[in-house]
């Protein structure tokens, strides 16, 4: 596996290491930071923030810590996206692939440490260097997959309805122990729905909207592609049943998620990936079931 990140981002850390030696930063200041929220966006500036703090003197084995988990985090991710596969980089697959992770940080220092940070920061990172060992990285990897999956099959499901500005009726539903969230749009018939849950405001009166970290493990991205979009999109449909769902552009998570539904349920739910796009709109519950539908498909671990 090639190092995560680029030649132009490894540049642009090393300056913040070197940077961060001279700034001493407090512990004070470390602990109020959202940036130490792991895992797993990997090529963004938050990737050089961390690298900053990590170079600081005075950062305790909790961050220490935490910044191994993001590592950890990125590197699978980055392994599961080379290879083309949808959904979550902590779902089954990564059990099923131990072995493999698990061996892309063998070396003392590991390789990736070496490559992401720069053979003369090496030495500034010890601390780092020693959590990062094949069983400790296997021990995280399962840990994270246990407690993702605890999210992720927790029952409850929100819902309320809501009217715009323009008086645009819309159904919103969340499930509450990850906050990701649905918005269906049904002043037309068919509607839409999308999902991206920093452009919809919480139902949960116990867990108000927090700016999302990209790639935090406690944020909403960290569940998507266990089945919980699947769940949501089925839940706010029953709730809406004379309704069909127009499919709207999105990321390859919510094609993939489209794919299914329409598998299911031709007729109630489109999909831009079909060959029955063109007619779709045209389409009743009866015409639906004798049409043909030949979906484009990638590889996929969730939904």
């Amino acid at each position: 596996m090639d190092a995560p990140g680029n030649g132009a981002l490894r540049a642009h850390a090393r300056q913040y290491v070197r940077t961060a030696a001279r700034l001493r930063l407090t512990e004070e200041v470390l602990s109020g930071r959202p940036a130490y929220r792991a895992p797993f966006a990997w090529l963004t500036h938050r990737a050089a923030q961390r690298r900053m703090v990590a170079a600081s003197e005075v950062v305790t084995g909790e961050h220490w810590d935490a910044l191994m988990s993001w590592i950890i985090s990125g590197v699978v991710q980055d392994f599961f996206e080379k290879e083309g596969v949808e959904g979550n980089p902590f779902g089954r697959i990564a059990l099923a692939r131990l072995d493999e992770l698990s061996s892309l940080f063998t070396g003392d220092p590991p390789s990736v440490l070496r490559e992401l940070i720069g053979y003369g920061e090496v030495a500034e990172m010890a601390e780092l260097a020693k959590r990062l060992t094949p069983d400790q990285v296997r021990k995280v990897i399962v840990a994270e997959v246990e407690r993702r999956a605890v999210v992720a099959v927790d029952p409850v499901i929100l819902h309320e309805y809501v009217v715009d500005l323009q008086g645009r009726r819309g159904l919103i539903v969340q499930h509450q122990a990850s906050g990701l969230r649905a918005h269906f749009g049904y002043s037309n018939n068919p509607g839409f729905v999308f999902s991206k849950p920093s452009s919809i405001g919480s139902i949960d009166p116990d867990r108000p909207d927090e700016p999302e970290v990209p790639g935090g493990s406690q944020g909403w991205s960290a569940y998507t592609g266990l089945g919980i979009g699947g769940r949501l999109y089925r839940y706010g449909a029953e709730m809406l049943p004379e309704y069909r769902w127009r499919s709207t552009a999105g990321p390859d998570a919510a094609r993939a998620l489209r794919r299914r539904l329409h598998r299911e349920a031709p007729w109630r739910w489109h999909s831009a990936e079909c060959s029955c796009h063109p007619v779709w709109t045209e389409l009743t519950e009866l015409t639906a079931a004798s049409t043909p539908h030949e979906l484009t498909a990638g590889p996929s671990i969730g939904g």
